[in-house]
């Protein structure tokens, strides 16, 4: 399963909002993102593409529309000293609800992702693509996508790219047992 995000303040896609006065929970806007990297290229290592399930369901080509802060495992001063403008904005719009949680490692890390899938990363490390697939989902449908990106919690990532792999996955076996063994959310098949 991908990342746990836990702050839309950190991403950016087409519905976010260009600037509030104190916390917001919502999303940045596409261009922030763009100016910040048209500005200075470097900043490419923190903000990454992003996707989740809806993308990889509803675009034909499974291209992602969103992008992400990952400052990954780094401390706070050195993403404070690296790229103060970003921690300004994750600061700003996910700190205070990190504050509020109950879990200790979600104040402490309040600038990290909430739950952050190392092993899977690790496992793809190598890799050029990867199959995908929506957690939830009222069709089964695997997609070939590439490794260099940060999955959503809600889509399911497996290290295998080749072409039987999805051929095996995407058959009619794969799919009657995923939904005889699978569970549901509402009227939609739940992979796992």
């Amino acid at each position: 399963m991908g990342s746990v995000v836990l702050g839309m303040g950190m991403t950016f896609d087409e519905k976010g909002v260009a600037e509030t006065d104190g916390p917001s929970e919502e999303p940045n806007t596409i261009e922030l993102a763009e100016k910040f990297l048209q500005s200075n290229p470097a900043v490419a290592s923190v903000i990454k593409p992003y996707i989740g399930g809806e993308e990889l369901n509803r675009k034909p080509d499974c291209a992602h529309e969103r992008f992400v802060i990952d400052f990954g495992s780094l401390g706070e001063d050195e993403c404070r000293s690296r790229w103060p403008d970003l921690m300004k904005i994750v600061e700003d719009k996910v700190k205070p609800a990190r504050l509020r949680s109950n879990r200790e490692n979600y104040r402490k890390y309040w600038w990290q992702f909430a739950e952050r899938c190392n092993s899977l990363y690790e496992a793809i490390s190598g890799l050029d693509f990867v199959l995908a697939v929506a957690l939830t989902s009222k069709t089964l449908a695997f997609a070939r996508i590439t490794s260099k990106i940060v999955y959503a919690n809600s889509l399911l990532v497996f290290p295998w790219a080749s072409g039987g792999a999805l051929a095996l996955l995407q058959s009619r076996v794969h799919e009657i047992w995923a939904r005889s063994f699978g569970s549901t959310m509402k009227d939609d098949q739940r992979y796992i």
